[in-house]
């Protein structure tokens, strides 16, 4: 498949080995500098994930403490 491949995009036999192994450890850097911000990313989104989680649930425990006092004082006017 690689010689078919390789046959197609360079019809006349020369394949620039050079470039093509400078092009591959080019990216290949790229990749790894890409990958360590992406690992940098999802730890900070995780973080942020957990502190969403945390703030809904403090911001449902206030809201049935307020429930509870209001429905506590309609009890008591009534």
């Amino acid at each position: 498949m690689s010689r078919r491949i390789l046959k197609e995009k360079y019809p006349n036999g020369k394949v620039p080995y050079n470039t093509l192994k400078s092009r591959l450890e080019q990216l290949e850097n790229d990749y790894s500098s890409l990958f360590s911000e992406y690992k940098q990313m999802k730890a900070d989104a995780s973080k942020a994930y957990s502190l969403r989680m945390a703030i809904d649930s403090d911001y449902k425990q206030v809201l049935k403490e307020q429930n509870r006092e209001v429905k506590r004082r309609e009890d008591i006017s009534l």
